[in-house]
């Protein structure tokens, strides 16, 4: 069976000569080929019979043809302007406070950093004067600390101090303003961030962290993370 098909094979290959004209158009039984005379037809193009040098042709051009095509479907991709950007989150009509809230949380919680910050930012601009509204300024704060984005953190934060200075989460924005100006090598304005939250808020939680952080703070140095 192996053979039969290897014969079928190299009988329909253009490159198929020296045999003569008969036996390329199948006259003479495939069955009495020899295996060595089927392979002698791949070794001698030279010879083909007119036919089938014509079919050889054809077959060539049009894989010329399909390569064309191909290249210039290539040429097409890499000059194709790129894709616009998603426009930014907006809230859908009839989306409530609460949801569109819960929905930022649950991509903060999940560690989405940059949908929880087009989340939270899409609250702002639409209830920025509701008692959660500190809390989200904090969140896209956190996201982009936790993002490792502290210059945007340290922006957002004091975002949270002179936008709500009445808010439950000034001293969180404290503290984490503190963290982020440490990262970001500036020591001498941590300390000043942390010595402002216990002096505002001594009897918070965060103000006793603040204070570990400020007696583990060696002159001139900045304090670890």
């Amino acid at each position: 069976a192996h053979l039969a098909l290897e014969r079928h094979r190299l009988a329909r290959e253009p490159a198929c000569p020296p045999l003569e004209r008969a036996q390329l158009t199948g006259e003479e039984p495939l069955a009495r080929w020899s295996p060595p005379r089927l392979r002698q037809c791949l070794r001698e193009p030279a010879r083909l019979p007119d036919d089938a040098r014509r079919g050889r042709t054809r077959l060539g051009g049009h894989r010329a043809s399909q390569r064309g095509v191909d290249r210039a479907r290539i040429h097409q991709r890499r000059h194709q302007a790129p894709q616009a950007q998603a426009p930014p989150m907006t809230m859908a009509p009839g989306m409530s406070p609460q949801r569109l809230f819960n929905t930022a949380l649950a991509d903060f919680t999940a560690g989405q950093w940059t949908l929880c910050i087009e989340g939270f930012n899409t609250y702002l601009r639409g209830f920025s004067r509701t008692d959660a509204a500190d809390d989200a300024q904090w969140y896209i704060g956190d996201c982009y600390y936790s993002d490792g984005k502290f210059s945007e953190a340290i922006d957002a934060y004091n975002r949270v101090i002179t936008g709500y200075p009445k808010g439950d989460r000034v001293p969180d924005a404290y503290y984490k303003l503190g963290l982020a100006l440490n990262s970001q090598k500036q020591p001498d304005r941590a300390r000043e961030a942390w010595e402002t939250l216990v002096k505002q808020f001594p009897d918070s939680d965060l103000a006793r962290l603040a204070k570990q952080k400020l007696d583990g703070m060696p002159r001139g140095k900045a304090p670890g993370r």
